[in-house]
């Protein structure tokens, strides 16, 4: 896809912060105002997504592990945040229904002390994250903490797999999020269905040179679910 950009930013602000044990949430909100995310960082890194002032995804955590260095999210010191809009439109190769998809989006970015920062962008039909880094040469990851939490009763729509090495055209099956066990391996996408009526579909994008990720359940009964990543083989068949 190619990007074209439609209009000049709207607004950047760049708040300076002293590092600190533990910092006052950060919070971003949809266009429209219905969608909002608040990030805290005290011990690790967390994020809590609430839609019309409804929570559906409570505390849930992520972090990086670079190899050579300490857990990215671990004890993070937050340097600035920045907050900015974005409005521009998406023309896709092959357009299908549409030959301009809007991309509007409000953007946080918070940066940490040792060279990484995260994105939080809020659509007003979802929201995204992801990692940035500032280190010099190549980063090899060894592995990425995700763990997403919702409400007790939700459930989820899964496809079940065998192992990482999947076709894809598994059978859907709902169940509740609590009972996945952290032995099942579910691939991407998946949907949770919450009791407060409102749907999650759960998925990547963007990908380049980076395992695909799978779901597993947390193995504690919470209403939780876990990413696990396929490894790199250390031989070839």
């Amino acid at each position: 896809m190619t990007h074209h950009q439609i209009c000049a930013l709207a607004l950047c602000l760049v708040l300076p912060f002293e590092a600190t044990e533990a910092q006052s949430p950060f919070k971003v909100e949809s266009p429209d105002k219905r969608i909002s995310v608040r990030v805290t960082t005290g011990n690790d890194i967390s994020f809590t997504v609430s839609v019309r002032g409804n929570t559906v995804m409570t505390q849930s955590g992520v972090s990086l592990s670079v190899v050579g260095l300490s857990e990215l999210g671990r004890m993070p010191k937050v340097l600035e945040s920045t907050m900015r809009s974005v409005r521009e439109s998406i023309r896709p190769v092959l357009p299908e229904k549409r030959q301009v998809i809007p991309d509007e989006y409000e953007l946080l970015e918070i940066a940490f002390e040792g060279g990484f920062g995260l994105q939080f962008r809020a659509y007003n039909d979802g929201i995204a994250y992801r990692f940035k880094t500032s280190l010099n040469g190549s980063v090899e990851i060894k592995d990425e903490a995700v763990q997403w939490t919702f409400s007790p009763g939700d459930s989820i729509y899964v496809a079940e797999e065998e192992s990482m090495m999947s076709h894809y055209e598994r059978l859907y099956t709902k169940r509740e999020i609590s009972s996945i066990a952290d032995t099942q391996v579910c691939s991407l996408p998946a949907l949770v269905a919450t009791r407060k009526g409102v749907k999650l579909l759960l998925t990547e994008a963007d990908i380049s040179d980076y395992p695909g990720m799978f779901l597993r359940g947390s193995g504690d009964g919470k209403p939780t679910v876990v990413g696990t990543f396929p490894m790199y083989p250390l031989e070839e068949m």
